[in-house]
């Protein structure tokens, strides 16, 4: 009996071991929802068949527990990368979790677009990339091993909008008297809506911080509160509508005062030198040597040269120059602890040629050259002149070419243009006069000239032609110049640089005579400055002894000092940009240069431009293709235009037409207001509409009354 009831028990035992489970093969890999927290794995702990008192298993009972539940879990929104960043405390230590599992849904109740997304076992954090900007994400967490699933964390919601995205590449520098910072805004979707600085005393950002605000899109500032011998710590971050951008890097600087930048850089010629002068503008800290650099180009990349000069220099002669170059000039102030900014940038074209003096003549003081500033050397010839007009004072002519794509000489570096024309300021033998003085000479553009929007002719200039061209501001003391100008259709005009030109040029009786191609044209052009306070200057211009223009109340000059210099040889297609390049390659010839204080005897009639006194200058604009000269800036500018009308059919408007009547000026004229677009209408059609209101008489010197055309 006893024996057979331990056979019994033994075959019982051997059965129960049989059906053990080998726990190593049943670690759960199964979503949290499939077991309930505290719940042990199916079958992982399977209770005997016969119990017997009494009586040990083969193998001992293992008992496994489910891991400890995360808490703290924090959900917020990043932008490196766009997502939720969720965050919590990992308790499952003893017994350690081998899965943790994150559950995401639209409700609180986790039965609406549940998803679970499961992490290393040691998570404690997670950047939930699939987030949609506008919704509610609900989270909650929970650890898992073989013995079951932990208790869920608590539950986080976030409504999911984007962030800025953080500046980035912070750099501080010293810039004079201030510190520059700049970074890179990142902040495009969604775009920031302002940028905060921060500013400290240490890399903490705990003692002295500055915040400071600036626009959405900046990517710089100057920080001119700082002191000398501090060291400063910069962070920016972008605010948007949702929150602030993460910090950015910090940078720190410290801040050691700069000397201020050298300004009002100039160029000019001296001899067959390069002449540099420059404001010194470093008093505290004081300069301890300045530094010029001459380069090939503006952005001082290619044959970089640079000079040492002494603290308290304001010029410097580059003797190294060398014919038909451009060279680029800068300067800065260097200090003890560091160099300002640059200064403005110059440039300069060195004259590959002198202007030939034995074609100019003993009235001009350029023996045994004259001093040009471009086009001499290849733009230009001396030759023979042909089809000379009849008692006209000259043999040679000078040749200037105009090559296709040319415009002016500075072009050639900023557009990669060719040089095209020449130009030079060459001065009186006798020396600068206040007295009325006539320029005159010939010219004759080639047949078939093309004139494109137009271009500078020779005239007569005072002072320094450097602020009398180019777009400058001359300011009734340094210089003024009065060149002529054919513009598009050949209209003929006087372009000139007077005190208070705002910009460029002030155009003067634009269209009262058109350049004839193939043919010489005699050109005298007679100049009497201002006094000095009154608006008493006049230039008075003849073609082929008709005169065509008389501009008075003009202010050429506020001081006495500025006289008549000399001769202004400039020409060349320009304007400044592409769009007055020349169409094709073409020449026009000059000849016969002369000057006289003698007036011009003529009985022809005139044109008058009156500038009332207290006007200011004539500041007539082109109004058009080859339309009459454009309104004032000044209502009281008036032109006087007489015309002959056989019996009542209208001639086309030709120069022949605007020969003026002799006699004093009138203030009968033609009141032309400002239309700042274009003329109202044509020269003809304008006569037409105002025929009704001329005044005819019946001898040749009738005048004809024009009403205002708006």
């Amino acid at each position: 009996m006893t024996a057979a009831r331990g056979h019994t028990a033994n075959r019982a035992g051997r059965t129960q071991g049989k059906q053990r489970v080998h726990f190593s093969a049943l670690a759960p890999k199964t979503p949290p929802d499939a077991i309930e927290p505290g719940q042990a794995a199916s079958g992982l702990i399977p209770p005997p068949r016969h119990p017997i008192v009494g009586l040990r298993p083969e193998r001992p009972l293992l008992f496994l527990q489910a891991p400890a539940g995360p808490t703290n879990l924090m959900g917020t929104i990043a932008t490196s990368p766009a997502s939720v960043s969720l965050t919590w405390t990992n308790h499952a230590t003893t017994p350690a979790a081998t899965q943790v599992w994150i559950q995401r849904a639209t409700n609180a109740a986790f039965t609406s677009n549940v998803t679970d997304i499961p992490v290393g076992a040691a998570a404690t954090s997670y950047a939930d990339t699939s987030v949609v900007a506008g919704t509610t994400y609900y989270y909650r967490v929970l650890a898992q091993n073989r013995g079951g699933n932990s208790p869920w964390s608590n539950v986080a919601s976030i409504v999911y909008t984007p962030l800025p995205a953080a500046p980035s590449a912070l750099t501080a520098t010293l810039a004079g008297s201030s510190v520059s910072l700049t970074w890179t805004n990142n902040a495009t979707t969604p775009a920031a809506t302002q940028v905060l600085i921060q500013r400290a005393a240490n890399a903490a950002f705990t003692g002295n911080v500055t915040s400071i605000l600036v626009g959405a899109a900046a990517t710089s500032y100057a920080d001119t509160t700082v002191v000398a011998g501090t060291t400063y710590y910069y962070r920016v971050l972008a605010q948007g509508l949702a929150g602030n951008s993460p910090w950015s890097n910090i940078a720190s600087i410290l801040y050691t005062l700069l000397p201020a930048a050298p300004s009002a850089l100039a160029a000019t010629l001296a001899g067959s030198s390069a002449s540099l002068t420059w404001t010194n503008n470093a008093t505290t800290p004081a300069t301890t040597q300045v530094l010029i650099q001459r380069a090939a180009n503006a952005a001082f990349t290619g044959n970089v040269t640079s000079i040492l000069v002494g603290a308290a220099a304001t010029s410097y002669t580059d003797t190294s120059v060398v014919a038909g170059t451009t060279y680029y000039y800068r300067v800065l102030a260097q200090g003890l602890a560091g160099n300002s900014p640059w200064s403005n940038i110059v440039s300069f074209l060195h004259p590959s040629a002198a202007a030939p003096a034995s074609f100019f003549g003993s009235q001009f003081a350029c023996a045994p050259s004259c001093a040009g500033s471009f086009g001499w050397s290849q733009d230009t010839s001396v030759i023979t002149a042909d089809a000379v007009p009849a008692g006209a004072p000259f043999t040679n002519m000078l040749r200037v070419t105009y090559p296709q794509g040319s415009i002016d000489s500075g072009s050639v570096a900023t557009l990669g243009t060719p040089l095209g024309g020449a130009q030079a300021a060459i001065p009186f033998s006798t020396g600068a006069t206040s007295a009325t003085t006539t320029l005159q000479y010939y010219v004759r553009e080639q047949a078939g000239f093309e004139p494109d929007l137009g271009g500078k002719l020779p005239g007569l200039y005072g002072g320094n032609t450097s602020v009398a061209s180019g777009g400058k501001d001359p300011d009734g003391t340094n210089g003024w110049s009065g060149r002529l100008m054919w513009r598009n259709d050949n209209a003929g005009e006087l372009y000139a640089y007077l005190d208070s030109t705002n910009g460029y040029g002030t155009q003067l009786g634009c269209g009262n005579w058109v350049w004839q191609p193939g043919k010489w044209t005699e050109v005298q052009e007679v100049v009497s400055l201002n006094t000095p306070g009154e608006s008493d200057g006049n230039v008075i211009v003849y073609i082929n002894g008709v005169q065509v223009l008389d501009a008075i109340g003009l202010n050429f000059r506020t001081v006495s000092s500025l006289q008549i210099n000399g001769l202004f040889f400039s020409t060349f297609f320009g304007g400044s940009d592409k769009t007055w390049a020349s169409p094709q390659t073409q020449h026009t010839d000059f000849a016969g240069f002369a000057i006289t204080n003698q007036p011009v005897v003529s009985t022809k009639p005139a044109v008058t431009c009156t500038v009332l006194p207290g006007a200011g200058q004539a500041s007539l604009r082109q109004l058009g293709r080859g339309g009459i000269s454009g309104a004032a800036r000044h209502l009281s500018n008036q032109i006087r235009v007489p015309r002959r009308v056989k019996n009542t059919r209208m001639p086309p408007i030709r120069q022949q037409d605007y020969s003026p009547l002799s006699g004093s000026r009138s203030k009968r004229a033609l009141d032309l207001r400002p239309n700042r677009g274009r003329l109202a209408m044509s020269r003809r059609a304008e006569f037409a509409k105002s025929m009704s209101e001329f005044h005819r008489s019946r001898d040749a010197h009738s005048y004809y009354k024009v009403t205002p055309i708006g």
